[in-house]
């Protein structure tokens, strides 16, 4: 179907590390901006580097500051089992399964990120519940990959898998939509939820763009409405 694009990810360790750093490294500037901004300036996906996350001009402490965060998560052993389970897996892995994933470890990456610059400057410690927060996620996140071994054993059928994330999908947004209304988040704190709630899906649609770059077409024709036309020689036009 035309606009359709079947994104999947399938790699051996070495891939899987470089996917989880890459997304620490864009959840890292915008928890900076975050940081920075709070909510007198917004910003978005227009500030984050999706496809330049290796900057050689930033200066040598940014630099030590993003390779102790990547070094400190991945180092986890919870994270390094779920690197080599996601690795091991047969059936490649698309959106919606990996939106999961990352959205159970989104709130440790969070808290390493936090407790680095914390350790640098006169930073707030983080609450204390915030600990047993997180040490359910990384326990959610190791559920779902051996739910996700157990539903592969006794239904071996990518389509079925698809649908099964979907679910699980659809089912975080609904709960989310319930803490909305509820008032649990505050909508008024735009920046707040991009860093804490709503990066994780849309970490997952942004890097689509490194296959798919948005791309531009200009038409010369003196006459544009003819649905034919652009059937067949506009666009080679």
């Amino acid at each position: 179907m035309e606009g359709f694009r079947d994104v999947f990810w399938k790699g051996d360790e070495i891939v899987w590390r470089n996917l989880f750093k890459h997304y620490l490294l864009c959840l890292n500037t915008a928890w900076c901006l975050w940081a920075t901004c709070r909510e007198e300036e917004p910003f978005g996906w227009e500030h984050i580097p999706i496809y330049h996350s290796e900057n050689i001009s930033e200066p040598p402490q940014q630099k030590d500051i993003s390779d102790e965060i990547c070094q400190q998560f991945l180092n986890k052993d919870e994270i390094s089992h779920c690197i080599e389970i996601l690795a091991g897996q047969a059936l490649p892995i698309r959106r919606s399964e990996l939106a999961v994933y990352l959205r159970n470890i989104h709130l440790f990456a969070i808290s390493i990120i936090h407790d680095c610059y914390r350790r640098r400057a006169e930073a707030p410690k983080p609450k204390p519940e915030l600990a047993d927060s997180i040490s359910k996620s990384l326990d959610a996140a190791k559920a779902v990959i051996s739910v996700r071994s157990k539903f592969v054993a006794a239904h071996p059928d990518a389509a079925k898998l698809e649908a099964f994330f979907t679910a699980h999908r659809q089912m975080d947004n609904q709960l989310d939509f319930i803490n909305r209304y509820n008032g649990t988040f505050d909508g008024t704190q735009k920046n707040r939820n991009f860093v804490m709630l709503d990066f994780p899906d849309e970490y997952v649609r942004q890097i689509d763009n490194l296959v798919y770059p948005n791309w531009y077409t200009a038409c010369f024709m003196l006459e544009c409405e003819n649905a034919s036309v652009w059937g067949s020689c506009g666009p080679a036009t």
